[in-house]
């Protein structure tokens, strides 16, 4: 029952107590049928809290106790996005990484995203720029192929390249 109530309180954005519940139905069945789920919405429960460290710690353990799990690919983005979102630009690359050992994952597009964004944080900039056209060229339909336009600029003027951030500015012109 701690499961159902911990997923209900998920939906409805109450996640601190839904992580109580989570971690209830962990508690009194940890063998069950549902441990993989109530793992991973623990994680991922603290990340939407803004526990970032926390959910990094538990997405962790998630991904090590559960590799089969139907969320591992999920696991592996918002891992990468507790550590993103905490600035820890180099520890994000290897879940983001991950995410494409997950066939047909729904976050590929999001982690090739945040890959660039973490590239052109720690001053890869060529990388990012890489990372930024394989978004492009791979899931031309992305909610995030405008962004990574505009970071592909400014990678480009970073490097000097005016001519390549007008055509990815021009680019990102056309999406509107």
């Amino acid at each position: 029952a701690c499961y159902y109530t911990g997923r209900s309180r998920y939906q409805l954005g109450q996640f601190v107590e839904a992580i109580a519940d989570f971690q209830a139905s962990l508690a009194a069945d940890p063998a069950g049928l549902y441990v993989d789920n109530a793992s991973y919405y623990v994680g991922r429960s603290q990340y939407e809290a803004g526990l970032l460290p926390d959910a990094a710690t538990s997405l962790t353990a998630f991904e090590s106790g559960f590799a089969s799990s139907t969320f591992i690919d999920n696991g592996r983005y918002y891992l990468g996005r507790a550590y993103f979102d905490q600035g820890l630009w180099s520890e994000a690359l290897a879940p983001f990484a991950r995410v494409f050992q997950t066939p047909g994952s729904i976050f590929e597009d999001n982690a090739q995203f945040y890959t660039g964004r973490c590239q052109y944080r720690l001053g890869q900039l060529a990388q990012a720029i890489a990372s930024f056209d394989v978004l492009q060229a791979s899931y031309a339909s992305s909610q995030y192929v405008d962004n990574s336009l505009d970071y592909e600029a400014r990678a480009d003027a970073d490097l000097g390249d005016c001519v390549a951030a007008h055509a990815a500015l021009t680019a990102l012109q056309s999406q509107f």
